[in-house]
């Protein structure tokens, strides 16, 4: 069973839940009934991917992107989204004040109804990082799936299929693009707030597997 997102718009925001426990359900193996499950750590993996995709698409059209990622009852169908776990992301996406995604500290402790943890260690690892005692979600590092999904879809559109290091160059050109309009015409928040990124997004770019790519870019081009 995969895990489905439900995801509502309204004015400049964006609400994506996912249920987080544990799912069984049946299957047949050689015309046999058995019983698979799929583990509650699956959700969340899914739910940080739709989240990063989400930011790289506002990258691309030079948009940036502030919220949280909590826990707790909701209901959320095509006509409404309300309880307390929107309540405490909208509370802590205020707070958070840079466009980046916050993570409420509890998931990362929690476990589902057969003891096993929300969030995997190699999930923690690769997708999160601790800053002053908060935990953010890494948007802007290389994520595999969001990747995958940006050729697919450019395929699927019937465009040119392009590289991820051109598709980076051309975000990184919006982006200093749009920032340039901030500086002249924008509020002292916005102006505040693209400060604190642009720096931010350049360093992810020179490190991890951002910098390993950019690295095999140049000696294949000094092969050449």
């Amino acid at each position: 069973m995969a895990p489905t997102s439900q995801v509502t718009t309204f004015s400049d925001n964006v609400a994506i839940s996912f249920p987080i426990k544990r799912m069984e359900h049946l299957g047949h193996v050689s015309g046999e009934e058995h019983m698979f499950y799929t583990e509650a750590s699956k959700f969340f993996e899914h739910l940080l991917l739709q989240i990063i995709i989400a930011v790289w698409d506002g990258l691309k059209i030079g948009v940036l992107f502030r919220g949280a990622i909590t826990i707790g009852r909701l209901t959320h169908d095509n006509e409404i989204i309300a309880g307390e776990a929107l309540v405490t992301a909208a509370k802590m996406e205020k707070a958070t004040k840079h466009p980046r995604i916050e993570l409420s500290p509890e998931i990362l402790t929690m476990v589902d109804s057969h003891n096993d943890p929300i969030v995997s260690d190699f999930v923690k690892e690769s997708c999160l990082e601790e800053v002053d005692g908060r935990w953010f979600v890494k948007t802007l590092d290389y994520h595999l799936g969001s990747w995958i999904d940006h050729g697919e879809s450019r395929i699927q559109r019937g465009e040119v299929a392009e590289s991820i290091l051109d598709a980076l160059e051309k975000i990184r050109f919006c982006l200093k693009k749009e920032f340039s309009v901030i500086q002249e015409n924008g509020s002292k928040p916005a102006v505040e707030k693209w400060e604190w990124f642009m720096p931010e997004f350049e360093k992810a770019l020179q490190s991890g597997v951002w910098e390993e790519m950019f690295d095999r870019l140049k000696d294949k081009s000094n092969r050449h």
